[in-house]
């Protein structure tokens, strides 16, 4: 059966080589995963009162230490493959997007779908302590307020549908979140194929006991400031 998804929601969305992708992929319901995403709805929802503060700081430093905005916006896939605009704050210099060519030379992450590097000139020195810190990746608790990701789930990441094994779309089944296996165990590795191994093994085993298990590690990660990027 089809993607019903896809028939209502994105054919005026995406690009045909990405429709042609998106019409594989099945979301994955369940109870616990219902339970799941509501549980993590409040859970955000009180977190970023709580830390409303810390956003109205960090915006203004970002806006005051390199020129542009302090919101970085990406679109990204999500569930069941539909693109969605993720937000972070922004850890590069303005129009750093024009300047990936001349540096892709850089890229540290195996399979040439990503690029990710230590030496990466266009991350801001405000930028470098947002990453270490995971700062940067607050403002996609909005996105879990849009009902666009949740807490633990596969990352959402930019590389189109259509460049992916059909196996590999199976992690669209499920929400993206803000972090995943490869974010508390893998998170220094540079193998894309890796990355979605772990993916598809949280998308088949996903329970209680694993959320917990994985954010209890994710968090440790960010305290020790272990892996980032």
């Amino acid at each position: 059966m089809e993607n019903l998804l896809f028939k209502n929601d994105v054919k005026n969305s995406v690009n045909k080589k990405e429709r042609k992708a998106v019409v594989y992929i099945e979301p994955k319901e369940s109870v616990y995963i219902n339970l799941k995403y509501f549980v993590e709805y409040v859970l955000t929802l009180f977190t970023v009162i709580a830390l409303s503060p810390l956003y109205v700081i960090t915006f203004l430093l970002v806006r005051l230490d390199s020129k542009g905005s302090a919101i970085f916006k990406q679109k990204r896939y999500g569930h069941s493959g539909l693109p969605f605009t993720l937000y972070k704050f922004r850890t590069m210099v303005d129009g750093a997007h024009l300047m990936q060519d001349e540096i892709s030379h850089l890229n540290e992450m195996e399979g040439g779908k990503l690029f990710k590097s230590d030496k990466d000139p266009r991350i801001t020195r405000l930028g470098k302590f947002l990453r270490k810190t995971s700062i940067d990746e607050l403002p996609q608790l909005f996105n879990i307020l849009k009902g666009e990701m949740t807490i633990i789930g596969p990352r959402p990441i930019s590389t189109p549908i259509y460049d992916y094994e059909k196996e590999e779309l199976n992690r669209f089944k499920m929400r993206p979140g803000l972090g995943c296996i490869w974010q508390a165990y893998f998170r220094r590795h540079t193998d894309f194929k890796l990355w979605m191994k772990t993916d598809l093994q949280y998308v088949e085993n996903v329970s209680f006991g694993l959320d917990l298990k994985l954010f209890l590690a994710i968090v440790k990660s960010v305290l020790l400031k272990k892996g980032a990027r």
